[in-house]
């Protein structure tokens, strides 16, 4: 792994607004374009969830694969705006994929991590049978990125132990921890429970 690429929101210079500030030339034009559709959350209303974090994982045309550490700062744009983003990616090897998410597991706290393994193995029991371009949507309250810390440990575990109808495809498969908008994202992924509450889901708790 190399220098990480930093996507953030520059006031200042000629280029306003998303930049990336670090770790540019490291992808080729296809890879780069498909970093810059993919790398943020969906969603508006980000505002309100200033300090929350986000994880995306995705595939990038040049078979390397992108972790996106997102993170909704207190900045605010020229007019005011806020809920700006800032995304910290790290490209790795497909052959380190497994060993990168059980790296970020075990980061978490052994109480979490239990809690997180009970609601993962609580959601394979109740998963009914879904065809394969289908989506997997999680719910929870928002409260803190620290409480937040349970939807993402358990996106992780699903990750590592996909449901069966997902089992033989190319790794990984995408997800995202966080998003204010399931249109157009991944097939894996998680709303706070009052964005998602007209869809139909899994309640994390």
């Amino acid at each position: 792994m190399g220098e990480p690429i930093i996507i953030e929101y520059v006031l200042t210079g000629q280029q306003r607004g998303y930049n990336v500030t670090s770790g540019a030339g490291q992808l080729d034009e296809q890879s780069n374009k498909a970093l810059w559709r993919s790398a943020m959350p969906r969603g508006t209303g980000w505002g309100m969830y200033v300090g929350a974090r986000s994880l995306k994982v995705f595939s990038l045309p040049d078979d390397r694969i992108a972790f996106c550490d997102v993170s909704v700062t207190d900045q605010q744009d020229e007019t005011g705006r806020t809920g700006i983003r800032r995304a910290e990616v790290t490209l790795v090897n497909p052959n380190h994929y497994t060993r990168t998410l059980e790296a970020r597991l075990t980061g978490y706290p052994a109480a979490l991590l239990s809690i997180a393994k009970d609601r993962h193995a609580d959601l394979k029991n109740k998963l009914p049978r879904f065809k394969r371009d289908a989506s997997i949507i999680l719910t929870h309250p928002y409260h803190s990125a620290e409480r937040w810390g349970l939807v993402e440990a358990v996106m992780l575990l699903l990750a590592l132990d996909a449901p069966r109808a997902w089992r033989g495809q190319a790794q990984p498969i995408p997800f995202t921890t966080l998003a204010l908008d399931h249109r157009g994202d991944h097939p894996l992924l998680a709303l706070p429970a009052g964005v998602a509450s007209q869809l139909e889901s899994y309640r994390i708790g």
